[in-house]
Order: structure tokens, then C-alpha cells, then sequence
């Protein structure tokens, strides 16, 4: 697997934490190398876009993201209503 680690802005505007490529960019290896290059008590995600409207050839390297770094796009996906119930489900409001 090959790890990119540059600093590169993606099409939303966010900085994934690295890109990956290569045949053997399984989750399995994914996971060992995050984990053993600092990765150890974070959460990553991996997005696959399939939205009809966004749909544009992928890259040959897969970004991961921090979870925190695409909470926008998770709340915005799941819409306003959801993230209020959490809220209140919390305590929060």
C-alpha cells in the first residue's frame, strides 16, 4: 500500500489526514497503518460518494479522513432533524 501524506486540500475543501493507493489498500492494512504511525486513539472514516449529482471519475488515491475533520458532511447528510434529536437524546438542548 502506498500512503500519501501531503498536505492537500480535496474537492470539498477539506485536508484528509493521508491518501492511500495500491491493490493492497485493504481496511486491514489501512487500520495497521494508521495505527502504528500515530493513529492510535483517533477515529478515521473513508467516504465513498455515490450521490448522482456529485459523481466525477475517482482518484487513484483514497483520502482518510479524521472524523472530526467531515462533521459538517455528516450532519448536513443526515439533515437538521436527526442532529436535534441526538441533541436532545444528549441532553444538550
Amino acid at each position: 500500500m502506498k500512503v500519501n501524506q501531503e498536505e492537500k486540500v480535496d474537492r470539498y475543501g477539506i485536508y484528509p489526514h493521508i491518501r492511500v493507493s495500491g491493490k493492497d489498500a485493504n481496511p486491514q492494512s489501512i487500520h495497521e497503518w494508521l495505527y502504528s504511525h500515530g493513529g492510535y486513539g483517533y477515529k478515521f472514516v473513508m467516504i465513498f460518494d455515490c450521490m448522482a449529482d456529485e459523481w466525477q471519475e475517482s482518484d487513484k488515491e483514497y483520502p482518510i479522513y479524521h472524523m472530526d475533520a467531515v462533521d459538517d458532511e455528516i450532519m448536513e447528510y443526515i439533515g437538521v432533524e436527526r442532529v436535534k434529536q441526538w441533541l436532545k437524546q444528549k441532553g444538550a438542548i
